[in-house]
């Protein structure tokens, strides 16, 4: 069974997929232009489309997509901006301009995590694998009935909570359980 490659909705299987994070000072104009989209799509893009997504909310380090005809072209049929690892905005160039937001496949796994106090929560966290961000959830969540302070080497925890995954890849902590 022939199961097609997808990414963000669009078949992608004779199409040439360029990923690429944004540089520092790069614009929406400096990625499209290398990817043959013309001065008068770009200014029409950021004029006519902020209620959707404003163009000078592109930020350094986030993820774009870029995909084009498989030839040695390299002209964009589509730009894909991710605005943070959960949504994306999607622009068409392969007809008329089209714009649209979408969003990625959140999983969420439970895990949970065991250890004993040696110097501190956050170190014990630290020496078993969690995420380091673990302890200042466990702060706030039992600020009023735990006494942190109070914690002495020897002292045991165990603790549920959710990861948060999109693309296979660990993102971030969900709710403590």
């Amino acid at each position: 069974i022939y199961i097609p490659k997808t990414e963000y909705g669009i078949i992608v299987d004779s199409l040439f997929v360029i990923k690429d994070k944004v540089k520092k000072n790069e614009f929406l104009s400096n990625i499209l232009l290398k990817y043959g989209v013309d001065y008068s799509t770009i200014d029409f893009i950021a004029r006519h489309t902020k209620d959707t997504f404003d163009v000078r909310k592109i930020r350094f380090g986030n993820n774009y997509t870029v995909i084009c005809d498989n030839d040695n072209s390299l002209k964009a049929k589509y730009f894909v901006y991710e605005i943070n690892p959960y949504r994306y905005v999607l622009y068409d160039f392969t007809d008329s301009l089209q714009l649209q937001k979408g969003e990625k496949e959140i999983i969420i796994q439970t895990d949970t995590i065991n250890g004993v106090i040696s110097s501190s929560l956050w170190n014990s966290l630290v020496e078993v694998g969690g995420d380091p961000n673990l302890a200042n959830q466990l702060s706030e969540v039992y600020a009023w009935t735990v006494d942190f302070f109070g914690l002495q080497k020897g002292d045991e925890y165990q603790t549920i909570y959710e990861k948060i995954y999109v693309d296979g890849q660990y993102i971030e902590l969900g709710k403590i359980v």
